[in-house]
């Protein structure tokens, strides 16, 4: 109501089915609504209320029939709706690219890692929060970023921790920062940025497990070229599209193709 109140056509995206990608985080945050639960009654048996409620906030499990309710909620309010085939981040994100919309309103960090041109984090209820521009990473004092191309940026996000990829540790948005920073001052092309970055943590002497590589090549995909939904041909594309030399690859981590 507030976004409409000063003539925003709000547009609702929701998560569609589950990505192969993040079938580990999946598992992870089931336990976690699990574990929330057991506390939950823990705390209201002993009386602290205020902190069961917490818990119980934490174990609610967005099911269909709830999702279902709320859509048809917005669109008695006339608010569009888009259920993604696969992640909503995703589906964002190609809205952003192909401006469709002019900013995201999220908390979701991975917005960012997929590319999103404008993102709005802490809207509170007067509409007031913060805003991030891609185009402006250059004037960050923290850290040089100036002249970075999108893809190093989610290398960087990836390293730092992601959905798709647990970090290394001690690995954070730091250090994260200084692996891509090193491997594009050696000129490294944006597919060998990542590569030549985990090399180096091999040669500082990282521990580095024998799958990190290859589940960062699929985080790195998986952020690049995710299934959306294209509401202008009304089909399935990729995110971006898939370069010739991996077209005839095995990529279903990525999303596959549904029926319409």
């Amino acid at each position: 109501r507030m976004l409409q109140s000063h003539n925003v056509t709000p547009v609702m995206v929701f998560d569609g089915a589950n990505l192969p990608s993040k079938d580990g985080t999946e598992s992870s945050r089931k336990g976690s609504r699990e574990a929330n639960l057991k506390k939950g009654f823990l705390m209201l048996k002993s009386g602290n209320r205020s902190l069961a409620v917490e818990c119980f906030q934490r174990a609610v499990d967005v099911t269909p029939a709830m999702a279902h309710k709320l859509i048809r909620h917005l669109k008695k309010m006339k608010v569009e709706v888009i259920v993604a085939p696969y992640e909503a981040d995703a589906q964002l994100a190609w809205l952003s690219l192909n401006d469709h919309v002019s900013a995201i309103v999220t908390e979701d960090t991975d917005l960012i890692a997929f590319g999103a041109r404008v993102i709005f984090f802490k809207m509170d209820k007067e509409g007031w929060g913060d805003e991030f521009r891609l185009k402006l990473l250059g004037a960050v004092d923290s850290m040089n970023l100036g002249g970075w191309e999108p893809e190093r940026v989610t290398q960087m996000c990836i390293f730092a921790g992601c959905d798709y990829l647990k970090s290394l540790d001690s690995m954070g948005p730091v250090k994260a920062h200084s692996c891509i920073f090193n491997s594009a001052a050696n000129r490294a092309p944006l597919d060998e940025c990542y590569v030549k970055a985990i090399a180096k943590l091999h040669m500082d002497g990282v521990h580095v497990p024998v799958s990190y590589s290859e589940g960062f090549r699929r985080a790195y995909l998986t952020f690049q070229h995710q299934r959306v939904y294209d509401t202008t041909q009304k089909r399935l594309v990729p995110l971006k599209p898939i370069p010739p030399h991996l077209q005839g690859e095995d990529m279903e981590y990525i999303g596959g193709d549904l029926p319409p």
